[in-house]
């Protein structure tokens, strides 16, 4: 059962996977290339690295509000956070096969693999 601190561990290892998983795609210029972003950027008006930033501190701010947290609502944010992983972070290595060459982002999703699992595996013990 994933309680107490292996439920901690399992969160903090996740913040660290996102941070750096974030330091790879902006130092690799991922926020000026990825289309989401760029509609993202359009629709509030704001250059594409600075809606790129704001999505991060979202992560950011969610994920300390997930630590933080008690009871029975960790299970679903757990699982927020597996969906984000499943159908935004796994498309690194899609975009990457697609244009045959490195993707921003790239390196660092394929930790979320290993990540997602544990997740599943152990969200229904929380």
């Amino acid at each position: 059962m994933l309680k107490g601190m292996n439920r901690n561990i399992l969160i903090v290892s996740t913040a660290i996977l996102f941070f750096i998983h974030a330091l790879e795609e902006y130092l690799t210029g991922f926020p000026n290339i990825d289309q989401s972003v760029r509609w993202l950027a359009d629709f509030f008006f704001v250059p594409p690295t600075q809606a790129w930033l704001i999505v991060q501190f979202c992560v950011a701010i969610f994920l300390v509000l997930l630590f933080l947290a008690q009871g029975r609502y960790i299970r679903r944010a757990l699982w927020l956070v597996l969906l984000v992983i499943v159908f935004v972070e796994i498309t690194h290595p899609v975009a990457a096969i697609a244009a045959r060459s490195y993707y921003p982002g790239l390196i660092s999703s394929f930790a979320f693999i290993p990540l997602g699992w544990l997740i599943y595996k152990q969200g229904s013990n929380l």
